[in-house]
């Protein structure tokens, strides 16, 4: 073993080790490796940074404007909302045409952003039908993770799979190459999905609505600052310390004028109006402390949740959002967001005393306040995800028709061969900004530039994987393991590897470094390499056994009210379903 496949290995489980525990963002680790490389010689530099210019890059940058477009255009949510108008009141039809609708569309948009489209509909559904979130969130996030591996555009291990095999001078997967293995998968999973729901899904208690979800109803009221009061002439942030986290101000009204979250420093005066919220003892407490007197009782009602001009809402965190991990005071997220955090759902229990310390975590729900722009700012973000839906009007309706043909010429371009796959999607993206379905600065703001800098960074890696002969290590070493077993077996390992790496690290990530070794495996060995990506993309793509594996998970995991240990008892069986098609089918699709 030479010291260069020792230090690749050293790279690998550092990295490796950084990515699973999540301690530094993987943008960041991705960027490290990047540099490792290039300081321990392993790679040049104008080598390295080539890496931002890589097809995979282009092509899932292009994608993202593509997704946005068609949410944009209002295409998306109508989808959503029509299919999921004929549900009628069977639950089993119900689920049936959930995981339809998610499946489809998820088959030309990215799947987290499928996921984040149909979560508010399917709530709303469940809502309207008295049914649990969790008999249909489940349905839906397996329905997108097995439509996107439909298509080249649905998720991303199949885009970094098709540009891995066209830098080696490999023909690429066209847009629907990877249907005829998909498709079975997706059918078997929606069929068992269907037909077993009551006995393969959790069902969890339902929260019935906002104000009596989080327990509100009798924490409000509104507090007058008295002539004698001390805070006269005090700033908010000393009424902050004054109540040590005990309450917490979500207003303040000066005559006609009423102030969504006042700044730390605004100076209180006489007569001010405070809505706060907190205990009922600890209202009084504190109002004899300040000197403040407290008004009629404040009823949190419906109407106010519904008001044009504050409003609440519910939120989530994205799957590689940088807020977990921080407390709201850290996040600054009142300032950022121009939202109060009222309360934190967590795996069923209410949160709603001295927020400002509590670390966020994933699947958490936040009930936020604020005014009803600074909502719809959120449905514009990409670290917080909408639960519930915030009336907004359609961006862009009449680009509906410019929007779905774009779509088509795509496609067309793709099936056709007439030009490279990611110049089909760059230019797809390009005319998406150019006819207006998405303006140049939104198509900036929603590419996933995360995810960008990740694949850039790792590519690199996989390069010196096989340049340096690790992947050859590794590929000997598995056939040494396999002797003369059928191929298949060498198949099992390989998505048994990606599976297994998925679940600790990000699905395009495990790709990135499995692709090398699959496609060396297959060269080490006689046979076709495409048996073998093939296999990587879709155990990248599909399996799963915990919530982090894959982004939608992640956004069902706090609305549906879901454990851990829910997504490992649903995640086995459908693995073992996955993964034993995929060992049947690939083989007849693709020989070795």
């Amino acid at each position: 073993m030479t010291p260069e496949v020792l230090l690749v290995f050293a790279l690998l489980g550092g990295a490796a080790i950084l990515f699973a525990t999540e301690k530094v963002r993987p943008d960041i680790v991705a960027m490290g490796v990047l540099v490792s490389l290039v300081l321990t010689g392993l790679v040049k530099s104008d080598d390295a940074f080539s890496a931002f210019s890589n097809t995979a890059v282009i092509a899932l940058g292009s994608v993202f404007v593509i997704s946005e477009g068609l949410a944009q255009t209002g295409f998306a949510a109508m989808l959503a909302r029509r299919i999921l108008a004929f549900a009628g009141e069977s639950e089993r039809r119900l689920v049936l045409l959930v995981m339809l609708a998610g499946a489809g569309l998820s088959s030309f948009m990215h799947n987290t952003g499928t996921a984040a489209i149909f979560l508010p509909a399917v709530l709303t559904l469940a809502h309207q039908t008295g049914r649990s979130p969790s008999r249909l969130l489940f349905p839906l996030s397996i329905a997108i993770l097995g439509g996107g591996s439909m298509t080249l555009i649905g998720t991303a291990p199949n885009i970094l799979v098709s540009e891995a095999m066209r830098s080696r001078g490999e023909p690429g997967f066209g847009f629907f190459g990877f249907a005829p293995v998909a498709a079975p998968i997706l059918f078997a999973l929606i069929v068992v999905t269907v037909l077993f729901y009551d006995r393969l899904l959790p069902e969890r208690q339902g929260r019935t609505g906002l104000i009596e979800s989080y327990k509100l109803r009798d924490y409000m009221t509104e507090l007058r600052v008295c002539s004698d009061s001390q805070l006269v002439g005090k700033k908010v942030e000393e009424f902050t310390r004054a109540v040590n986290g005990e309450l917490r101000l979500v207003s303040l009204i000066r005559g006609d004028q009423r102030i969504f979250a006042p700044a730390a420093t605004l100076p209180l005066r006489q007569d001010d109006l405070l809505l706060v919220r907190g205990r009922i003892d600890e209202l009084h407490d504190i109002s004899e402390k300040l000197r403040l007197i407290t008004e009629p009782e404040f009823s949190l009602s419906a109407e106010m949740a519904n008001d044009e001009e504050l409003q609440m809402a519910e939120v989530t965190l994205s799957r590689r959002s940088p807020l977990a991990g921080q407390t709201l005071r850290s996040a600054r997220v009142q300032e950022q967001f121009g939202l109060i955090v009222l309360a934190i759902w967590r795996q069923g229990a209410v949160m709603a005393r001295r927020l400002r310390d509590v670390p966020l975590r994933f699947g958490d729900i936040l009930l936020v306040q604020g005014p009803g722009h600074a909502l719809e700012r959120v449905q514009e973000e990409r670290d917080l995800v909408l639960v519930g839906e915030v009336r907004a009007s359609e961006a862009r309706p009449r680009k509906l028709p410019l929007a779905l043909l774009i779509l088509a010429g795509v496609v067309a371009l793709t099936i056709l061969n007439l030009v490279p796959s990611t110049v089909a999607l760059f230019l797809g993206a390009g005319a998406m900004v150019v006819t207006g379905c998405v303006t140049m600065d939104r198509a900036y703001e929603v590419i996933d530039w995360r995810t960008l800098f990740i694949v850039a960074g790792m590519l690199p890696l996989g390069k010196v994987m096989e340049e340096t002969g690790t992947a050859g290590l590794i590929a000997g070493t598995m056939l040494g393991a396999v002797g003369n077993a059928a191929p298949v077996w060498l198949l099992g390992g390989v998505f048994l590897v990606t599976m297994l790496l998925s679940q600790v690290v990000s699905n395009d990530v495990s790709t990135l470094l499995v692709a090398p070794l699959a496609f060396t495996l297959a060269g080490t060995a006689g046979y076709s390499p495409l048996p073998f990506l093939m296999t990587v993309a879709i155990a990248a793509g599909i399996a799963f056994i915990t919530p982090m594996s894959h982004g939608p998970n992640l956004l069902i995991m706090g609305p549906g009210n879901y454990r851990f240990r829910d997504f490992t008892l649903v995640g086995v069986p459908i693995t073992l379903i996955v993964g034993a098609i995929t060992l049947l089918v690939v083989p007849l699709v693709f020989p070795f």
